[in-house]
C-alpha cells in the first residue's frame, strides 16, 4: 500500500496530513463487481466540503466523509486519491457541512449529537463483522480486514452487508456506540460510570434519577434526557 508523508506544518494544508492512500490498496479489483452504494458505505452520498482544526489554531477546508468500514472520517487529496487522516494527536474537532466529529486515537471519529453545558454526547457508528464486539476498540481487524475492498460488498435490505461469496467472507452490520466527551476532551463510554464520575457532586439526584428510570446506554434519545437532567442541575 501507497503511503503518503507529509509534515504538519503552521498552515496547515490539506495535503500535509500524514496519510494512507487506500485506492492502491486494490490493483487487482475487477471491473465486473458489484459496487456498493456510498450511502452504505459513506454517511454521505458525495463528500462535503468540510473544515480540519487543529490544537495550533490554524484550519484546512477539504472535502471530507465519514467511512463506515474504517470508523474514521476520510478526505479527497489533491491528486484525487482518498485518504485517511492520521497525526490525529494534532487535530482539535473535524467539520463536516454542519455536522462535528471528535477524534479519539484508539476509536477513529465520533459525530457530536448533544451539547449539555459542554458535556457532548457522540455517537460512533461503524460496520462491523456479525457477531463481533460492537467496541470499535476491541473490533481487531487483520491485514486483510482493514483494506477491505468495497465493490465486494452488497447492501440487503436489512441494513447488513455480505460479500459476493459468502462460503469465504465473514457478513457485516451496522453498529452504533455513544461516548461522554467532558470538558478536559476526554471519552468515556457512555454508562452508569461515566455519569457517575461526570457529575460526582450531583450524585444524590443522579441516583434518584436512575432509580426511577431505567436507562438503556445504547438509546440515543434515553441518554439526551439523562444529560438534559444532570446539566439542569
Amino acid at each position: 500500500m501507497k503511503t503518503l508523508l507529509f509534515v504538519l506544518l503552521l498552515s496547515a494544508p490539506a495535503s500535509d496530513l500524514i496519510s494512507q492512500t487506500l485506492s492502491a490498496a486494490f490493483p487487482k479489483e475487477k471491473k465486473e463487481t458489484i459496487r456498493v452504494s456510498s450511502r452504505g458505505i459513506y454517511q454521505y452520498e458525495e463528500f462535503k466540503d468540510g473544515k480540519v482544526y487543529f490544537k495550533n489554531g490554524k484550519h484546512t477546508n477539504v472535502k471530507l466523509n465519514y467511512n463506515y468500514l474504517h470508523g474514521e472520517v476520510q478526505y479527497i487529496a489533491t491528486n484525487h486519491d482518498t485518504l485517511l487522516i492520521t497525526n490525529k494527536e494534532f487535530v482539535d474537532r473535524i467539520l463536516i457541512g454542519e455536522k462535528v466529529f471528535y477524534s479519539q486515537l484508539k476509536n477513529g471519529e465520533m459525530e457530536v449529537v448533544g451539547n449539555f453545558d459542554d458535556i457532548l454526547l457522540a455517537k460512533k457508528r461503524f460496520l462491523t463483522i456479525k457477531g463481533t464486539s460492537s467496541n470499535m476498540s476491541d473490533r481487531k481487524l487483520t491485514a486483510s480486514e482493514g483494506v477491505i475492498p468495497t465493490s465486494l460488498l452488497i447492501n440487503n435490505l436489512n441494513g447488513e452487508f455480505q460479500w459476493q461469496n459468502n462460503a469465504s467472507h465473514p457478513d457485516y452490520i451496522y453498529k452504533t456506540t455513544y461516548y461522554l466527551i467532558d470538558k478536559n476532551r476526554n471519552f468515556h463510554p457512555a454508562r452508569r460510570s461515566a455519569f457517575a464520575k461526570i457529575y460526582a457532586k450531583q450524585q444524590d439526584a443522579l441516583n434518584q434519577y436512575l432509580q426511577k428510570n431505567d436507562i438503556d446506554y445504547k438509546n440515543e434519545e434515553q441518554l439526551k434526557q439523562l444529560l438534559k437532567f444532570c446539566s439542569e442541575l
